[in-house]
């Protein structure tokens, strides 16, 4: 927040396995669980790690926790959102969790931000720069804040520039119905 990097971690929930039981010498025990992850869940693109990390209440333990890392992958809709913006001419340059000012929060304080710049397609030379704020509402269903960043030209461009009024910030929803035409929405808003 305020351009300033922080490193931070995050339980995003927090699942109780099972009532303590006591395991006797040279006995093995598995407990198989599953869960339901969480909308909020960062993609592990850029430099995000996540983990499931598990812990046991061992007296005398040296260490009795373990963390797993695992792989987020982006769901259908959010798939749908990464490759219209990639076949629109962009290509991913930053991915990071950002803090949430507090009138934007709902069940955790960040959310992942993508940002792209143009490489091919008409946006590029037109654009500087476009950013998503990917704020999950259900599992299908995204609000997508948009941060487009115009180039500057001459003067008047460079004053523009230097007061953000090259920016324009749009907030919008996808839901899974929008699939077939994400990459005409997205189009939609960017002008």
């Amino acid at each position: 927040m305020d351009d300033k990097k922080v490193t931070s971690t995050y339980d995003l929930e927090r699942v109780r396995l099972t009532d303590p039981f006591s395991v006797e010498p040279n006995e093995k025990v598995e407990i198989p669980f599953s869960f339901l992850m969480p909308i909020e869940v960062p993609l592990t693109l850029g430099m995000k790690t996540v983990w499931v990390h598990t812990g046991l209440d061992i007296k005398r333990s040296i260490d009795p926790s373990d963390r797993d890392y695992i792989q987020v992958l982006p769901n259908a809709l959010l798939n749908s959102v990464l490759n219209s913006v990639n076949q629109l001419g962009f290509k991913a340059r930053h991915i990071e969790c950002e803090e949430l000012p507090y009138r934007l929060r709902k069940q955790v304080p960040f959310a992942q931000e993508f940002e792209f710049i143009p490489v091919s397609g008409e946006y590029y030379g037109k654009l500087d720069e476009l950013e998503l704020l990917i704020l999950p509402s259900a599992h299908d269903r995204l609000e997508i804040i948009m941060e487009v960043d115009r180039k500057s030209r001459g003067l008047a461009g460079l004053f523009a520039e230097a007061l953000d009024l090259d920016e324009k910030v749009i907030r919008f929803t996808v839901t899974s119905e929008d699939i077939p035409t994400m990459q005409q929405k997205i189009n939609n808003n960017i002008f």
